[in-house]
């Protein structure tokens, strides 16, 4: 035995329970040795390694019984005297897998119950999976922004009118960006299909029309260059444009002197003043920035084309920016009683407009689903308690004594 790795077959015996070390070791001990010495006599090459296996094997089909066995021998029913010993966490860990291993067997052999259960249970599970994996994309997850919390979007509201979210001017925005001491930046902006020319046949590109600071609402900084300046926001300014950085990687081969070349946008030179950073796609996925050339003399304030993304500023809170910008709406509906009449700021936070109108939706369907995961459990327990009814006979012949000792299930 001392030839034939004795380490080997005592660390396979530390799986087994205690009690059935004590009472079964020395003896499992002295068949591996009479094993070895089988091996050994038959002169087969490898003999060693032979007995290991075959020991290593059998012993690690026997640890199910084995815990088994310790449990019911250890297992104290409710009112008999304490001082028995009780399984540590190892042996019930074991003993859980040979349970595993009975239930596995015992599906095997009701296949049509075991498909009916998994696919019920699958149905419940997979719905909740799909849906939770929704509700946690857009509503528990934060904006990807920095300090989404303090972005806002303001809007004109005409409360006589029972709008609340009506697109602003851009005299009216200059008026919150130097008024507004509650808001520390603040940018306009609408989409635009773009079309890009010049570059092979022409293309329709995915951007918007913006005034300055877009970059400094969000945080952000070119990755080249510069972001789009006011005196470039005004009617027959320079033609610029600001790129996004998957269109300057992929267009442009992410070149180091992109800056000063030109774009042709409807068939206009465009200089390129900037890169924006990486994954920055505000608003809709736009991949070029131009600015925001509409003349409005003749309307002023009276001219709605904006939506108006902001930032409150440190130190202020979404209830009290929102109180400012109402009291500036009312303060420039006296200075300008034809364009601002009955005109009111309505401030609200990026996520309610981002998520507002599906918020309510999406958690009713993540309860509804949730009932139909409570449904497929209860099916699956009628399907078991139907089963068990079946195996009355077998447990009353398992829980029936025999010779005075307690057999498994």
């Amino acid at each position: 035995m001392k030839t034939v790795y004795p380490r080997f077959f005592r660390l396979l015996l530390r799986l087994y329970p205690k009690s059935i070390r004590r009472e079964f070791g020395a003896e499992m001990l002295e068949l591996a040795e009479a094993l070895a010495l089988k091996n050994r006599a038959s002169g087969k090459h490898g003999a060693d390694l032979r007995t290991c296996w075959l020991f290593a094997r059998d012993s690690l089909r026997a640890l199910p019984e084995a815990y088994a066995e310790s449990y019911w021998r250890h297992f104290r029913p409710r009112g008999s005297p304490p001082g028995r010993p009780r399984l540590s966490v190892r042996e019930r860990i074991m003993l859980v897998l040979g349970d595993l291993r009975f239930a596995l067997r015992s599906l095997s052999r009701s296949r049509g119950f075991a498909v009916a259960a998994i696919l019920t249970l699958a149905l419940g599970i997979g719905a909740n999976t799909a849906i939770f994996s929704v509700v946690n994309g857009i509503i528990m997850r934060p904006l990807p922004f920095n300090s989404p919390d303090e972005l806002v979007t303001i809007w004109a509201a005409r409360p006589e009118r029972g709008t609340t979210r009506g697109v602003m001017s851009q005299p009216d925005l200059r008026s919150i960006q130097s008024e507004a001491r509650s808001i520390s930046d603040a940018a306009g902006w609408h989409s635009s299909q773009l079309t890009l020319t010049g570059m092979g046949d022409a293309e329709s590109i995915r951007g918007a029309r913006v005034t300055d600071g877009l970059l400094a609402v969000f945080r952000e900084r070119p990755v080249l260059g510069r972001d789009l300046r006011a005196e470039e926001n005004v009617p027959n300014g320079p033609r610029v444009v600001l790129i996004g950085h998957g269109f300057w990687q992929e267009r442009l081969g992410g070149a180091r002197d992109v800056l000063g070349t030109t774009l042709q946008i409807f068939g206009e030179p465009y200089e390129i003043v900037g890169v924006a950073p990486p994954e920055f796609d505000f608003p809709n996925g736009a991949q070029l920035w131009v600015p925001q050339y509409l003349n409005v003399e003749g309307c002023g304030r009276d001219c709605h084309f904006l939506q108006v993304i902001a930032r409150v500023a440190d130190g202020f809170g979404v209830s009290i920016a929102k109180d400012e910008v109402e009291t500036l709406s009312r303060s420039l509906e006296k200075h300008f009683p034809v364009m601002n009449y009955g005109k009111r700021f309505n401030l609200e936070t990026l996520e309610e407009v981002t998520v507002g109108n599906v918020r309510t939706a999406l958690l009713v369907l993540l309860a509804s689903v949730g009932i139909v995961l409570l449904i497929a459990c209860a099916n699956v327990a009628n399907l078991l308690l139907a089963r068990a009814s079946n195996r009355t006979g077998e447990i009353a012949v398992r829980a029936a004594p025999a010779g005075g000792v307690r057999c498994p299930a």
